[in-house]
């Protein structure tokens, strides 16, 4: 288990975590600027407190809803879209799993989606929330090195570290009642599973 890694996608999450807590209160409408005049508010009787128009989220909206996959090339553009590829991104929910992706990324300024396999062997994509996913990266390439799953699972920290050669789960051994206060020590391995896709 490479602890070092963890802390530091642990600590990357828990300094990104408050401004993606801010763009999604943006999100969500619950943006600090929302206001409504005090003669408003007297002239309302106190029914209408703060006034909010979502610019945000209908800006994020207009563009993710025009994303569409409606197929993969292999091979470049003169090439057939491939159904078999189509068919394991539809059986994986994708088709309705992408849109998250893209209003992550739009409205987070990132998204992640993990790619595995089940315990048949048949392929596995999940969207992943950007408030529990850190990354490294190379920085000639940009390719992800390692990535960092963490959430909390009832009162328990879980986690998963992706790295080249393996993936490893992990459970941290005290009781969590915070998100804000996720541990960046003291994981525990729970398995350790051979990354045969590198």
């Amino acid at each position: 288990m490479n602890t070092t890694t963890i802390k530091a996608l642990s600590e990357k999450l828990d300094t990104t975590v408050p401004k993606l807590r801010e763009l999604d209160a943006y999100w969500s409408g619950q943006q600090p600027a929302a206001f409504l005049s005090n003669e408003s508010r007297e002239a309302l009787g106190d029914r209408l407190r703060r006034v909010s128009v979502n610019f945000p989220r209908l800006a994020v909206t207009a563009l993710a809803e025009r994303l569409d996959l409606t197929g993969f090339r292999i091979g470049g553009v003169d090439a057939e879209p491939d159904a078999d590829l189509w068919n394991v991104w539809r059986r994986c929910g994708m088709e309705e799993a992408s849109a998250q992706a893209h209003v992550d990324a739009l409205a987070y300024g990132r998204s992640f989606v993990i790619v595995w396999a089940d315990s048949a062997g048949a392929p596995v994509v999940t969207v992943e929330s950007p408030l529990q996913v850190a990354v490294t990266r190379d920085p000639a390439s940009r390719e992800v090195t390692a990535a960092l799953k963490r959430w909390i699972d009832g009162s328990t920290a879980r986690a998963v570290l992706y790295e080249r050669d393996a993936i490893t789960v992990l459970v941290h051994p005290g009781t969590i009642v915070d998100a804000a206060a996720m541990p960046s020590t003291g994981w525990t391995v729970t398995e350790t599973i051979p990354n045969p896709l590198g």
